[in-house]
């Protein structure tokens, strides 16, 4: 049983829990989420990490053999020796994307369990991600020097330009300094 109330709590406050229950109470029963990791856009030469968290929803202890991906550009540390997972627990499962070139990538993750509802005892969470080349910024000219007396003045054009191939996502200002 579980109680839900606001008795000394502020309004504005929010309780957060997670309701599982057991769908099978004679075999170990897998669910992970999310069932897909889409790593989007990411830099070329550079990682990004998400986890998948699977949990056991059988009656029974789950085994769990091996942790691996396939595809390029995809990376889990796996698992040495066998996972025994009790009913209702979880665990978690670190996927590491790395773009080596500009290129949309697809793999998965594979889960080898004796769970009862993994198709040939393998649970599968595609992957997503693209690599992208960074921006590039120029400025030109790179440096400027006047010799300039009391009360002379001086103009000139500075470009800055992105000749990389993705937007340059940061605002630039200027400042002047007498």
């Amino acid at each position: 049983s579980a109680y839900f109330g606001n008795e000394g709590v502020g309004e504005g406050y929010a309780v957060a829990f997670k309701l599982q229950w057991i769908v099978d109470e004679d075999n170990p029963h897998i669910v992970v989420e999310p069932e897909t990791l889409e790593f989007g856009q990411l830099f070329v030469d550079r990682e990004s990490t998400m986890e998948v968290e699977a949990t056991n929803l059988g009656g029974v202890d789950l085994t769990v053999t091996s942790i691996t991906t396939e595809g390029d550009g995809f990376s889990t540390a796996g698992i040495e020796e066998d996972l025994v997972v009790e009913s209702g627990a979880s665990f978690t499962v670190e996927v590491t994307f790395a773009a080596g070139a500009e290129q949309e990538y697809e793999g998965t993750l594979v889960i080898e369990s004796d769970a009862v509802n993994a198709e040939e005892g393998l649970t599968i969470v595609p992957l997503f991600g693209e690599g992208v080349s960074p921006p590039e910024i120029s400025i030109d000219p790179q440096a400027i020097e006047d010799d300039l007396n009391t009360g002379e003045m001086s103009e000139h054009v500075v470009t800055i330009a992105n000749d990389g191939g993705e937007d340059w996502p940061f605002t630039t200002e200027v400042e002047l300094i007498a």
